[in-house]
């Protein structure tokens, strides 16, 4: 049964995958002092990299696995991210921006969910 994968479900994947590749180019043409060269490349080649094969294997391919896959990437990345800046910064109200990532993720996921289109 082929199910087609609903429109801002793509938006969003393009959108990330905009968004780390900014980060990347960034991350490698920047400035890196010494102290901060670990941490940006373990980011670079761990997370965005890992996030930009699943984001354009998804886009390629318009499989529907695939984009659960990257939706359950997107909760667990966006959850990490703001229970780190909870932990190391306190809570403060703009952290809560965090959390809409969170919930665009799980929205996609629900979107996503193993059913029918149209049932």
């Amino acid at each position: 049964m082929n199910r087609k994968i609903p429109a801002w479900v793509s938006v969003l994947v393009a959108i990330t995958v905009a968004i780390l590749l900014g980060k990347s180019i960034a991350i490698l043409r920047g400035p890196l002092l010494p102290r901060e060269i670990g941490l940006q490349l373990v980011e670079l080649a761990g997370r965005n990299a890992a996030m930009l094969v699943a984001s354009l294997l998804a886009l390629v391919t318009q499989r529907r696995e695939y984009f659960v896959v990257l939706c359950v990437m997107g909760v667990c990345r966006e959850s990490w991210d703001f229970g780190n800046v909870v932990y190391f910064d306190g809570f403060r109200p703009g952290s809560l921006g965090l959390l809409a990532f969170v919930g665009v993720w799980l929205a996609a996921l629900w979107t996503l969910r193993n059913r029918p289109v149209g049932a």
